[in-house]
């Protein structure tokens, strides 16, 4: 059996998907997501980029049409491909903003 090669698409891993779907789920819903999930679901989505699997119907029914963060997964996502471009654009759009802490540091010149 041929190891998978994000670059060449194809069937997937099942656990990168599980970890996919679970992240997506997270994110959609609005749930508190750390900056190391977001990184995580971010690499995903550049693995699964060519992955021509289909999506988990239960993601469609789970997410529903609209969510907190205004991602929407409907029926025009097929596969996890998809899925993956679609989410990295949005979450290029949505960057979080990470402040540094400034106590304690001298003033910039």
């Amino acid at each position: 059996m041929m190891r998978y090669n994000p670059s060449r698409g194809g069937h997937a891993p099942s656990n990168l998907r599980h970890r996919f779907e679970i992240l997506i789920a997270r994110y959609v819903r609005g749930g508190a997501m750390r900056l190391d999930d977001l990184q995580e679901l971010f690499g995903l989505s550049g693995q699964l980029w060519n992955c021509t699997d289909p999506l988990s119907i239960g993601l469609y029914a789970s997410e529903g049409a609209t969510a907190a963060k205004g991602v929407r997964f409907n029926m025009a996502l097929r596969t996890y491909a998809e899925a993956s471009r679609y989410l990295r654009r949005h979450l290029r759009s949505h960057k979080p903003r990470v402040r540094i802490p400034t106590e304690g540091r001298p003033p910039a010149a």
